[in-house]
């Protein structure tokens, strides 16, 4: 995601900030901040490179207002993505130059004299060195899951990453569909203490950190994987989980990445916000396939005759399928959940048994039924 002028606004310094034109120009993209003192009339070379923002008093033009639109327009000309002005000498600008601005989308800000010009650089300086960064881990992560590397080169990379990467690891991948689209005023790093040898980053829509230990000692794992949950728990509200496997060889970072991304994107067909990858059991191998029409084949040779059935009889054979799955096969707790009599969960059963032809083997019925209802439950939710 680019730096912007919107996100610039909501930065803490920047809270008593006026914007007064530009309105429709937020989301103009910032790559670098200067300075500017100059009168374009004194200065005719190039004062910058397209996309930076200014910072200035206007000291040069304090004696001459009149020329202020030679210096808006050779800005914009100049592609600059806005301008913040100290209101030392102006705190508003001619109606000419606020038109020519509003109607070129050209954000411009009064701020206070009572904030340094180094805070604002330096607070705006910071953001901009933390998205470069993190568009270059962005883009080493993703090299890590489109290429086809061997675990040498995947350990290459890792340490470009991090150099002080440990072997022992496990990934963590999470988002929150409200507050990702925020700018937030506080993050991880404030409430937790982030080692050297981790990685907290942005990627994709979400966040993914990447744990390393000296020692492969799988309590200390899971205190950390609690404090970690317990942190995003206090700044996130609408947060999902993904959790890799704990790994001991840092050449397979690749795949922890990918088993917390899967962890995370089967998270919403399992009902759970926080979900670790080896839970996943079958679903590791349909969640791969749910593209795949042959798993929509599989469906619904098991599903579909079972609802005709249904619509034929008035019958509740599918919920009862549903719940004999999830209850791990255990006819009494189906039965108290639907509030029958177990012999009537036993004939439903055998109904459903007889509609599939898979009265001879109650296993194979069992580890079909499953994997149907399974396999349902995915490409339903695909189709919402």
């Amino acid at each position: 995601m680019n730096l912007s002028i919107e996100r610039i606004l909501k930065l803490e310094i920047m809270k008593e900030a006026r914007l007064i034109a530009g309105h429709n120009g937020l989301q103009r993209t910032v790559n670098n901040i200067s300075v500017l003192e100059l009168p374009v009339f004194e200065e005719t070379e190039n004062l910058g490179s397209k996309n930076e923002f200014y910072l200035t008093g206007l000291f040069a033009y304090k004696d001459h207002p009149e020329r202020l639109m030679e210096m808006f327009i050779q800005l914009w000309e100049e592609g600059c993505s806005g301008i913040c002005v100290i209101d030392v000498y102006f705190q508003d600008f001619p109606p000419k130059v606020i038109e020519f601005c509003n109607l070129r989308n050209l954000p411009v800000i009064i701020i206070s004299q009572k904030i340094s010009y180094a805070s604002i650089l330096s607070t705006i300086f910071q953001v901009i060195i933390r998205e470069r960064d993190e568009k270059y881990l962005e883009s080493q992560l993703e090299g890590l899951l489109l290429k086809d590397l061997s675990e040498d080169e995947v350990r290459l990379t890792a340490k470009l990453i991090n150099q002080v990467f440990n072997e022992h690891h496990i990934v963590l991948f999470f988002t929150d569909p409200v507050l990702m689209k925020k700018e937030f005023s506080h993050n991880i790093h404030s409430h937790f203490n982030i080692p050297n040898d981790w990685l907290f980053s942005k990627f994709r829509d979400g966040y993914l950190i990447v744990v390393t230990i000296k020692e492969p000692d799988i309590i200390e794992v899971r205190q950390i994987i609690s404090l970690l949950i317990d942190c995003i728990r206090r700044i996130y509200t609408n947060y999902t989980i993904g959790i890799g496997e704990f790994s001991n060889n840092l050449g397979r970072l690749d795949t922890s990445i990918k088993e917390a991304l899967i962890a995370h994107s089967s998270s919403g067909y399992l009902n759970k916000n926080i979900l670790n990858y080896g839970e996943l059991g079958v679903y590791k191998l349909l969640f791969q396939l749910k593209s795949d029409d042959r798993l929509r084949q599989f469906r619904d040779e098991i599903i579909k005759p079972i609802k005709d059935y249904e619509l034929e009889q008035q019958s509740d054979l599918l919920d009862t399928a549903i719940l004999f799955i999830e209850y791990n096969g255990d006819l009494k707790k189906t039965a108290e959940s639907l509030f029958v009599h177990i012999n009537t969960v036993r004939y439903r059963l055998e109904k459903i048994k007889k509609i599939l032809g898979l009265e001879i083997s109650n296993w194979a019925f069992y580890e079909q039924l499953s994997l149907a209802i399974k396999a349902d439950k995915i490409l339903n939710s695909l189709e919402i």
